[in-house]
């Protein structure tokens, strides 16, 4: 059934700006909100609407795909739906350190899953944008460092 199942697993690392960063406790909800911003900012055609709903880029527009995925046509028992899954994740580490001075390097796991490994390209500069916006309440700037592949046969915890 999931033998055609593609799963990218990378490690994201972003080093601290000047002002350093400030992160909740759980700070895995504000990075995809973040994330999410940055992403519609950069891959969507038409950033204006709200919603991909009567958007006619949506069938082709990466943000569609990754925010507001809906079935495909041969999704069987899954058409009836309006949304499934997300083809990603974020895999923070559960670190009680919520504050990073500038230089030091926060690290935390993405994964894609199916057509969502297509569209890593513009999840690499959702992270460029999202560092010159910056994160949490004072909208600290960040760097993207790198974006490193990793062998899912050698997985460590979330890496």
């Amino acid at each position: 059934m999931f033998e055609n199942l593609r799963i990218g697993h990378y490690r994201i690392e972003l080093e601290a700006g000047k002002q350093g960063l400030d992160l909740p406790p759980f700070y895995g909800s504000m990075l995809r909100g973040a994330f999410g911003g940055a992403f519609k900012q950069t891959a969507c055609a038409n950033p204006a609407l709200r919603s991909c709903h009567g958007c006619t880029l949506k069938q082709n527009c990466p943000y569609s795909y990754v925010f507001e995925t809906s079935p495909p046509a041969e999704a069987g028992r899954y058409r009836s739906y309006a949304d499934i899954p997300r083809p990603f994740m974020f895999l923070p580490k559960l670190e009680d350190r919520g504050s990073y001075a500038p230089g030091e390097c926060l690290t935390f796991a993405l994964r894609l899953f199916g057509r969502g490994n297509d569209y890593l390209p513009y999840f690499v500069l959702a992270f460029i944008k999202m560092g010159e916006r910056g994160l949490g309440a004072w909208r600290k700037p960040f760097r993207l460092v790198r974006v490193t592949g990793v062998n899912p046969l050698r997985l460590k915890q979330n890496y």
